[in-house]
């Protein structure tokens, strides 16, 4: 083998061809291998991974189809915006109908929000889109410890992640399962093996809190939202009628995702958010239909906040293993006054934190944790969210008013 710096060095690959040892920096800037299997025949092979630099023109140039998806995105959010006015000039009723109460609705306009509990989620989702986009590259490390895996939804075709997503072999487990072949080393026996472990580890005892705080899509939905609330243009209101509208759409999703998996398909054609994390890594990929549905979940953000979570599959998969979660939502039933703030505040329209009126653990599968039904509770003590059975955020009645006195949390 020899570097890009012009070092050489000998190595003998196993029974299966696969060399060891080879440095992760080597393979990232490229090396050249002569390979002889019988000491007669001689092949040599240049290895060069796609990695320029940020902010070259190749760079830029992989961001074409994301801007191409914003643009679309944009001109789908003026024409939902122009029809929804004009079905407001032509029925009141429906005017009335689709205004949002103050204070109350998640994203609304006429609040401050200052918990410390919502900035450090806002802290912890910059931290996510980085380590699925950028770290690898700035701390030359790559996917070295990709045998971690952790479910947010980011595309695994950006290869500077600094650890796995499991989406591309959840929806393929062909390939999954056949690291575990008498024809692949030990290796990739131990990479199967741990990418098991801590997928389930985190599907058990984490859920979808690392939805509502790692995961890089939810950053992009939530900064729609806030792109919206800054140009005060009112959000759609996702009323009980248009939930039980998303709910099949949700159940397509989970269909296809697990379909595929068992099929032979490949869900990465249709994935809405195949083109963000790849793009902004300055990785060319083949958006498919998958940027069809990028623009259509855009441009629903926008007016729907956590749009795609409301439909996500694989956000849907991890809130089955609820009954095990470390974090838990609590309810204290006494303390609730059925104002239904905690409802509408709800990004995921679960009304069950509403209504329920006996149980103290109102966690459903739906909940990512986000703690708006939280911030939004005039109660004291009526919602909080729990770590292995202790409160760490909880409802106040003081921070509620806080937030329209101009004091800060």
């Amino acid at each position: 083998m020899t570097s890009h710096k012009g070092e050489q060095k000998r190595y003998r690959t196993d029974e299966h061809g696969w060399i060891q040892g080879l440095p992760n920096r080597d393979i990232r800037e490229g090396f050249t291998a002569v390979y002889s299997p019988d000491g007669l025949s001689v092949y040599r092979m240049h290895y060069a991974l796609e990695d320029y630099p940020y902010f070259s023109a190749h760079f830029w140039k992989a961001h074409l189809p994301l801007v191409v998806i914003f643009v679309l995105a944009v001109i789908g959010i003026v024409a939902v915006y122009l029809i929804r006015n004009r079905m407001e000039r032509n029925n009141p009723a429906y005017a009335v109908y689709s205004r949002e109460r103050a204070g109350i609705y998640p994203g609304t306009l006429h609040q401050k929000t200052t918990s410390k509990f919502l900035f450090v989620r806002w802290l912890c989702l910059f931290t996510g889109m980085f380590l699925w986009t950028y770290a690898g590259r700035l701390i030359h490390q790559g996917q070295t410890l990709n045998e971690i895996s952790i479910p947010v939804f980011s595309c695994p075709f950006n290869l500077d992640q600094v650890v796995e997503v499991p989406c591309y072999y959840l929806s393929h487990l062909p390939a999954l399962f056949g690291r575990f072949g008498s024809d692949f080393p030990v290796r990739n026996m131990t990479y199967g093996i741990l990418f098991l472990v801590t997928t389930l580890f985190c599907f058990i005892f984490l859920g979808r809190i690392l939805c509502g705080f790692l995961c890089p899509a939810g950053l992009l939905q939530d900064l729609m939202d806030k792109l919206r609330q800054a140009l005060h243009i009112r959000p759609i209101v996702v009323t009980d009628r248009i939930n039980r509208f998303l709910q099949p759409i949700k159940w397509v999703w989970i269909l296809l995702f697990l379909g595929f998996a068992f099929t032979g398909g490949d869900f990465c054609d249709i994935c809405p958010l195949k083109g963000f994390t790849t793009a902004q890594g300055g990785y060319w990929t083949n958006l498919y239909l998958g940027g069809f549905f990028a623009v259509v979940i855009l441009t629903g953000s926008f007016f729907i906040k956590r749009f795609w979570c409301i439909i996500c599959p694989m956000g849907y998969l991890m809130g089955l293993f609820k009954r095990f979660n470390l974090f838990r939502l609590k309810k204290d039933c006494t303390s609730c006054t059925e104002c239904g703030a905690c409802y509408h505040a709800c990004p995921m329209r679960i009304k069950s934190i509403y209504t329920e009126r006996e149980k103290e653990n109102v966690q459903t599968v739906d909940c990512m944790m986000c703690g708006e039904c939280i911030h939004k509770c005039p109660e004291d003590n009526a919602l909080s969210m729990t770590f292995c059975g202790k409160a760490i955020y909880k409802s106040s009645r003081k921070t509620f008013m806080s937030k329209f006195s101009g004091k800060k949390e």
